[in-house]
């Protein structure tokens, strides 16, 4: 309490625990110049002093120091008290601590403005599913992501739940339960989601319990992220993998450009390239192809493989390699550039058959040619013996005539 010039008249026992002055230091001194500090708004303070000097009652948040100068802050009441002829004899203050109010809405206010930001800085669909009235609002993404106009998105929670695809709704639903349950505080679910036009989208959705102050969920923010095309992208990779691996041909994945050793390392090799060759993935990966190389490879064949390479050129070649223990075979090579998602070439595929066979009997049929063709000759040469015995050529006539 005050008297009428603003000086403190009285204080009671929470006043000397909360601010840390006892009665005697208070007393007869201007509660703001006691209580006030550097922090302490001045248009707060300017309202209070108004209403004090029109003598009317006034409500305020304001920040205020201890003696020890620890700051907080007061829900603070001034009333004018008046005598019987409606003469203001001074002023009670009723001041309440709300320092953790204050600091909760703080910071709340912190991570509503880090969302805000978030949800227009991100591509994600942000959702923020209100427990207590089964209602969920969105940030803007949901109508491009999805499809949908503003008018079809509805803030029930059954509209989300009734765009969860069908075979989904069960797996989502027991999810959202067992984390409430176990009081989790993030956490993942995969699901589809359908769009405007009724197709589904792959959905990854992140998303953190909020709790109020005696820990009761009652938010759930969550992230939805369209992972679509990776999971087309997944797919598409593990029926490549299992193409790969159960193809008979090796394939090799070797570096784009050459980098500490005389050519492009090895990355990947499959098992039929083991199965060729007798290396194993260990063995040859940071080595190059030309491990295989030998005394027969054609050093022609080799020099056209390098310069298409160093023109990001296609090419297919063939000639001789080496297993492990040292078996010559006849591989027919294609590499295959590939570029990366900025259009810069990455990696070379490397594709090998073993084609030992086919030139092995190339080889026959030509030895065969070649000896039926000397066998040709020798016929040739005895039927015209034949006929220089049996026969004489009449230049007269140009007839030739038995002899």
């Amino acid at each position: 309490m005050t008297d009428a010039e603003e000086r403190i008249t009285w204080v009671n026992d929470s006043f000397e625990e909360l601010t840390g002055y006892q009665a005697e230091e208070a007393i007869g001194q201007n509660p703001g110049d006691l209580l006030q500090g550097p922090e302490t708004d001045p248009e707060t303070v300017q309202r209070l002093s108004e209403a004090i000097a029109d003598k009317k009652s006034s409500q305020e948040i304001i920040l205020d120091y201890s003696k020890s100068g620890e700051k907080y802050w007061l829900d603070l009441t001034i009333d004018p008290i008046f005598d019987e002829d409606d003469n203001c004899t001074g002023f009670i203050a009723i001041e309440k601590d709300v320092t953790e109010q204050i600091e909760r809405q703080r910071k709340l206010k912190k991570s509503v403005d880090r969302y805000e930001i978030v949800a227009k800085a991100t591509s994600d669909t942000i959702w923020d599913l209100d427990l207590l009235s089964d209602t969920i609002e969105y940030n803007m993404n949901i109508y491009s992501m999805f499809g949908y106009k503003q008018r079809e998105v509805k803030e029930l929670g059954e509209w989300w739940r009734s765009k969860v695809h069908p075979e989904d709704q069960e797996k989502v639903i027991s999810k959202i339960e067992n984390v409430l349950q176990n009081r989790t505080e993030r956490f993942q679910m995969e699901y589809r989601f359908q769009c405007a036009d009724g197709t589904y989208k792959d959905i990854y959705d992140r998303a953190f319990i909020v709790n109020d102050d005696i820990g009761t969920p009652i938010r759930i923010i969550g992230a939805m992220q369209d992972v679509t095309e990776q999971k087309v992208e997944k797919r598409w990779l593990k029926l490549f993998e299992s193409a790969i691996k159960t193809t008979n041909e090796s394939v090799a994945i070797i570096e784009a450009e050459p980098t500490d050793l005389p050519g492009r390392k090895i990355l990947y090799v499959n098992e039929a390239f083991s199965k060729m060759t007798g290396y194993t993935k260990e063995e040859v990966t940071g080595e190059t192809l030309q491990i295989l190389n030998g005394p027969k490879t054609s050093q022609k064949k080799r020099d056209q493989l390098m310069r298409s390479l160093e023109k990001w050129e296609t090419c297919e070649v063939e000639f001789v390699n080496y297993t492990k223990d040292g078996k010559e075979f006849w591989i027919n090579v294609s590499y295959a550039p590939v570029k990366n998602e900025d259009g810069s070439f990455s990696h070379w595929v490397c594709v090998g058959r073993d084609v030992t066979n086919r030139r092995q009997r190339e080889h026959d049929l030509k030895e065969s040619l070649e000896e039926k063709k000397i066998l040709l000759m020798e016929v040739h040469h005895r039927v015209k013996n034949n006929l220089a015995h049996c026969f004489r050529y009449d230049a007269a006539t140009g007839i030739f005539r038995r002899k």
